[in-house]
Order: structure tokens, then sequence, then C-alpha cells
């Protein structure tokens, strides 16, 4: 009969611990970044005075040592999941049991899905995962999948958001950029006819991000004004509804509180 590992208990909060303090601390370092405006939209007519046009420019880039960062936050919290899970089983349990871990699933059919010949559960199943585990364990691990908390999108979870970055760091490094402009407004004094437009997106040093067409060439009074700011986004998170600062920031927060609920039953 085993136990959990007193040691290794430790280390899983250590993980959690150790994520939460790196993720304020690169929060931290994101808002002194954009204190020294890195960032600027300037506008100008065209030639021909048809269009006005509001350019991004890029004066200094995201650090890269913020991807480094980032991917130890991710794999800190992706493996925390699974050692919780190992730790649980043994509790429950009395002995490890292959296959655990902590599941992440995008469809529900996953959770109890049989082996093909129909004898027993498919090792891949949610539920062969956390089989080792008790009831209440179970039920937490089953109302945290991605297709329980986002069921019209599970792939815009928390869960399924450390998934991606925790898979993607092992290939490629996770990078930030700028993204679309945010508190987009564009005006034009004297009224004249003409229609604005705002595009979307990441951001690339002298990218078009919005503008005025002129249904005729604009006179010399014409004055166009525009009030834009750039958020700082995860590239390959990249979410265009988004609105916070790291785009995923409180997905960060909502997987710790699921291991603040594993933890408490270890």
């Amino acid at each position: 009969m085993q136990r959990p590992d007193p040691l290794a208990v430790v280390g899983i909060r250590l993980k959690v611990r150790r994520a939460h303090e790196q993720l304020h601390a690169l929060e931290s370092e994101v808002r002194r970044f954009m204190d020294r405006k890195p960032y600027a939209i300037v506008g100008d007519f065209n030639e021909d005075r048809s269009e006005y046009l509001f350019k991004f420019r890029e004066f200094e880039r995201p650090p890269v040592a913020w991807g480094v960062t980032l991917g130890e936050i991710v794999h800190n919290l992706r493996s925390a999941l699974d050692h919780a899970i190992f730790q649980l089983t043994l509790k429950c349990s009395g002995k490890p049991r292959h296959g655990s871990g902590f599941p992440i699933l995008t469809d529900p059919a996953d959770w109890d899905r049989p082996n093909r010949d129909g004898t027993g559960l498919s090792r891949t199943s949610g539920l062969h995962q956390v089989g080792g585990t008790s009831g209440a364990v179970q039920a937490i691990v089953q109302a945290s999948q991605p297709y329980a908390t986002n069921p019209d999108d599970p792939t815009q979870s928390p869960l399924w958001g450390i998934h991606k970055m925790w898979t993607q760091d092992k290939h490629r490094f996770l990078s930030f950029a700028a993204a679309r402009v945010v508190h987009e407004s564009v005006g034009v004094t004297p009224a004249v006819a003409g229609s604005s437009f705002l595009k979307g997106g990441l951001l690339k040093d002298g990218a078009v991000v919005a503008g005025y067409r002129f249904k005729a060439p604009a006179p010399e009074e014409v004055k166009v004004n525009g009030k834009f700011a750039a958020q700082i986004v995860i590239e390959s998170m990249y979410r265009p509804d988004s609105d916070s600062q790291l785009a995923i920031r409180d997905d960060f927060y909502a997987v710790i509180h699921v291991l603040e609920l594993l933890l408490v039953r270890l």
C-alpha cells in the first residue's frame, strides 16, 4: 500500500506558487513596457487626399525573455495537474495507475469513451486517467473540462489554452506581439462625406490599422483624428474578442483555482 509522497505534494504546491509569482512578475514587466510607449499610431493623408490612413509604428519589440518565462509558467501548471492526479490516485487506490493524469478534453464523449471492442474504457478517456481517484476528485476534473466550462467553443477554455501553449512550447517558441488596436474611434472636422474603417489582427510596423475614405478629395481645412491603443498578446493565443492585456491572463488563474481544489484533498 503506497501513500502520497509528502515531498511530492510540497513540490506541486511549489510549482503552483512559482507559476503565480512568475505570472505576477510578467504582468508587471508588461505594464512597465507599455509605460515606455513602445508603439504609436500615426496618421496622414494619401497623395490625392482621397484617404486618411492611420498606421502602426513599433519602436520597441517585446523582450524575448518573456517567452521563456511564459513557457516555465505553462509547464509548471500543466505538470502540476498531472502530478496532483498521480498523488490523489495513491491516496485513494494505494498504488500507481498506468495512464493516470489530468485529462483535457474538448469532446464530452471522450470522458467515458469505451474501447473499440466495447470492453472497458479507452486508455485515452478522461475517466480512465482519473479512475484511481475518489468520486469527488473525478467530479472536479470533469467539471473543469473545456467542453464543460466553454460548451459553445471548448478551444476558448482556460485548460485548453494552457494545454495548447504547453504543446507549442515543446516545439516552437512562445512569442509576444502587438495585436489589434483598442478604443478605436475616427473623427472628421468639419464633417465631410465618407466612411471610416478599422482593421484587426496582429500588427506589424507600418501596418494600416484604420482610416477614413472620402467620397471626394478632402479640402485642405479638413482634419482627421483618431484614438487608438495597441495591446500585447501571445501570438499563438491571440483572441480577436479579448480585451485583456495578455489576452489569456484569467486563464492562468482559472487553472490555478482547479489545482487549489485538488490540493486541499491531498
